[in-house]
């Protein structure tokens, strides 16, 4: 029986066609061998590759089949997409212009292969990044913006002119079966990034002091957000830099509960308007958030360090998952 047009007794000539096109044509090649039960990962380079992408071979299993090796995942490099090769030919010549998608690795391979595909993608950056006359750490890209803050000897929101310095990312993308290096792609946004975990704390911060005066006396107004305090922590949500769900994990973490321990359990006195400005039940989490948890046992900074990411396409609707990893912090 033929896969679409593709006869049985032809799938291992195209498995084996696309471990030898990357081995030769792809930039950087991760091999897994497992022997005794534990995972060893052999780095291949080729410089001159053709093909801009991290591909990982090793075991897979396809159709109840077990091939000892097979294309596993590809990690497209800068303007490089997974899967997809514009100039490469076979051993034959023949012009290919994309890979098989038929496996992907096991959480056991990932995890092996991980720190790997990290470091490689952190080496890349760091070079590209130094390279460059602006937008990196030694001359980062300078803007002001108008942004409210909470002035401490007025106790009150101010709007100010402030100074911001950013750096550039360097991109990269894959598809979106790749599922353990997406979840920790996320998680890493969310705990390791830097800019977000500042604007995070100082967005939390402005909301827990603007509503401070309100705490003990709610105020008699049927519009609660019609008051100027209030009406400023509304404008900063919405206008935030920081995508939906991370907003929404900023308002479980810190005002889904009482903030005086003696009455943790109940809900916060505002959660209710809170959770409103993003039109959000405050149960129902978005798949991101979900992402964003790990499994019993597993702990991701173990092989993600102190990588900077920012996610950029997300993979609903889109074809691509594209992120960017950020020089590396001195």
């Amino acid at each position: 029986m033929a896969m679409n047009g593709i006869s049985p007794a032809k799938i291992p000539q195209l498995i084996n066609g696309d471990v030898d096109l990357v081995s030769r044509e792809a930039q950087y090649v991760l091999i897994l061998y497992k022997e005794d039960g534990i995972y060893d990962v052999t780095l291949k380079r080729n410089p001159d590759g053709k093909l801009s992408i991290i591909a990982v071979i090793g075991e897979g299993t396809f159709q109840g089949v077990r091939y000892p090796l097979a294309l596993l995942c590809e990690i497209g490099l800068r303007r490089g997409k997974p899967y997809q090769a514009p100039y490469a030919r076979d051993a034959s010549g023949k012009l290919i212009l994309w890979r098989r998608t038929w496996f992907t690795l096991t959480f056991d391979q990932y995890r092996a292969v991980a720190p790997h595909i990290l470091s490689i993608l952190q080496g890349i950056t760091d070079e590209t990044s130094r390279a460059w006359l602006f937008g990196n750490r030694k001359a980062p890209r300078t803007v002001f913006l108008s942004v409210q803050r909470w002035n401490r000897k007025k106790r009150s929101a101010e709007t100010v002119s402030k100074k911001v310095a950013y750096i550039n990312g360097v991109r990269f993308s894959v598809l979106p079966k790749e599922e353990f290096l997406i979840k920790d792609l996320y998680w890493a946004e969310a705990h390791l990034n830097q800019d977000i975990a500042r604007i995070t704390e100082g967005l939390a911060y402005f909301i827990g002091q603007s509503l401070g005066p309100y705490m003990k006396r709610r105020p008699n107004r049927k519009d609660f957000f019609s008051l100027r305090r209030t009406k400023r922590i509304k404008e900063k949500l919405l206008s935030s830099s920081l995508p939906l769900h991370l907003k929404m994990k900023l308002l479980k973490d810190f005002f889904s509960h009482h903030p005086d321990p003696r009455w943790a359990t109940h809900p916060h006195p505002y959660w209710d308007e809170l959770r409103s400005i993003l039109q959000w039940d405050g149960e129902s989490m978005p798949p991101e958030c979900e992402l964003i948890e790990v499994q019993a046992g597993d702990d991701p900074s173990i092989r993600l360090g102190n990588i900077q990411t920012r996610i950029l396409q997300r993979p609903n609707g889109y074809k691509y998952f594209v992120f960017e990893v950020y020089e590396r912090p001195e």
